[in-house]
């Protein structure tokens, strides 16, 4: 079972009596994959669904697609993917479904950091265990262009390049034309892929230069860093005069799993969270208001100006486990800093919480030193001209935006979501994998969508052996109009791009 809902925006709801619109997709089977990338391309007006972990054997990888229209929603297959399709050069470059990946987009283009492969994702490849990937896959809206980079080296990510279940967010305030925070997650050593087994620092950051595609690493200080951890989620937003941008992060898992025996002492409390980062100092800042569930495999996003919207997630891994939050949703004020359930549709624009202030009224606005003098330049420059998080294209004249735009996002285990404040719509994409969620919603009323999602343990299948070959994403090219079935590729009329910030 698949379907899309499709809850407005410009009124204000609560999470218990909200009414979604509910879409159902004919071909639902095809899309059934948790851990997507969902993203929209403003320039064509298209939502794209690429990548992910299939629920169903036998499943052949695709990109689907349909075009915004208000609340309505109609998914197309796009065009085939995958390993065969690449080495025969007719459809796709040498890469096929990643899951697990850091992705974001930004206004021109769509990136995907790592992730890793399996075999029932892709014919080619059948019976391949847990494989990390390293490489940058980009799609630039304009040109209709996907590339898929190294990103190892000298100024590439990390040693080896590999790193999965992490966030990334753009940040369009700082260098040429943005840039991308890399965070938390696994940063595995080979390319076998065990869940958990090597977690990331928190106090360790990346930063990906967009304009000379160049990596740095940066050192995060504060007085509570957040634990290690996988499959948490993470959105920001910016101060109206540029003077910080912040991340919010809350949640995750240590191993992919939320079982109480599985937690440390730390960790049960650690999880429950929300920590920020601010930018530029580099500081991270806990905030007071705990949530009473902790939560992995869900999505975060910002919506009506200063909320963070929490979406579904494993709560525990206990098949018979109620969410304790209705429709599995929750709402944070990030100038408040405070837990609800009420989403308001004429909220405040953002402030920077008291605590970021009473910070950077203490401290210096960047770190004591920076681990590259480019880093420094980049982060001293504020020259896009963007308020809370929305950038005006290269030359366009300078603007005030808010920030709004499509979100796109997708959540592990089932459950994904976009919203397009543009025209006031928030879209939730869900997977059902088993019969017993099937049944569950079969038992539900139109006004109660059910938003549980079972858990799952990403570790408890085969890991790769030591004889397996390598792979790493290439260097390889495709034009969507050198595709099989394009659609929106380069000899279709562009739309002037919208101004609205597209990702997380």
């Amino acid at each position: 079972m698949n379907f899309t809902l499709s809850i407005d925006l410009s009124t204000s709801w609560t999470t218990s009596d909200v009414v979604p619109i509910v879409t159902l997709h004919e071909n639902g089977d095809n899309m059934l994959v948790r851990d997507a990338s969902m993203f929209y391309d403003p320039i064509s007006n298209m939502v794209y669904w690429y990548g992910g972990y299939p629920y169903l054997t036998g499943f052949q990888p695709s990109v689907w697609g349909f075009t915004l229209n208000g609340g309505q929603v109609s998914w197309e297959k796009i065009y085939d993917i995958g390993i065969s399709h690449a080495t025969s050069g007719s459809t796709f470059p040498g890469f096929t479904f990643t899951t697990g990946s850091l992705w974001t987009s930004t206004p021109t283009a769509y990136y995907s950091l790592g992730g890793y492969i399996i075999g029932g994702a892709d014919p080619a490849i059948t019976g391949l265990g847990m494989t990390s990937v390293s490489g940058m896959v980009e799609y630039n809206f304009q040109e209709g262009l996907w590339t898929n980079t190294s990103d190892t080296g000298a100024t590439g990510y990390r040693e080896q390049g590999f790193s999965i279940h992490g966030e990334a967010i753009y940040v369009p305030i700082y260098g040429k034309d943005g840039i991308i925070v890399f965070l938390g997650g696994d940063i595995p050593t080979t390319q076998a892929y065990v869940g958990g087994a090597a977690l990331a620092e928190f106090s360790d950051i990346t930063i990906y230069d967009i304009s000379t595609g160049n990596y740095y690493q940066q050192t995060a200080t504060g007085l509570a860093i957040p634990l290690g951890r996988i499959q948490f989620c993470a959105t920001g937003a910016a101060a109206a005069d540029n003077s910080s941008f912040e991340i919010f992060i809350y949640g995750g898992s240590g191993d992919g799993t939320l079982n109480t025996n599985d937690l440390t002492a730390d960790q049960a409390v650690d999880f429950g969270k929300v920590y920020i980062l601010s930018l530029p100092a580099f500081t991270w800042i806990q905030a007071p208001d705990v949530s009473a569930t902790q939560r992995s495999a869900h999505s975060c996003r910002t919506i009506g100006n200063r909320q963070m919207v929490s979406i579904g997630g494993i709560v525990n891994n206990n098949s018979t486990f109620t969410d304790p939050w209705t429709n599995g949703l929750g709402i944070f004020d990030m100038t408040e800093l405070t837990w609800g359930f009420n989403y308001d549709a004429t909220a405040a624009p953002y402030v920077p919480s008291k605590a970021v202030t009473a910070y950077y009224n203490s401290s210096s606005r960047y770190p004591s030193s920076w681990a590259n003098s480019d880093l420094k330049t980049i982060f001293k420059d504020t020259g896009a001209t963007t308020v809370n998080g929305t950038s005006s294209p290269t030359g366009a004249p300078a603007a005030r935006k808010t920030y709004t735009g499509a979100i796109v996002g997708s959540v592990l285990g089932g459950l994904a979501l976009i919203a397009v404040l543009v025209v006031c719509v928030f879209f939730f994409c869900m997977r059902l994998g088993s019969r017993r969620e099937k049944s569950r919603l079969d038992n539900l009323g139109s006004n109660q969508p059910a938003f549980y999602q079972e858990g799952y343990r990403d570790n408890s299948y085969n890991e790769m052996g030591p004889s397996e070959p390598k792979y790493q994403l290439g260097t390889e090219t495709t034009r969507l109009a050198e595709m099989g079935n394009e659609h929106g590729g380069a000899n279709q009329p562009l739309m002037k791009p919208v101004e609205l910030f597209a990702g997380r």
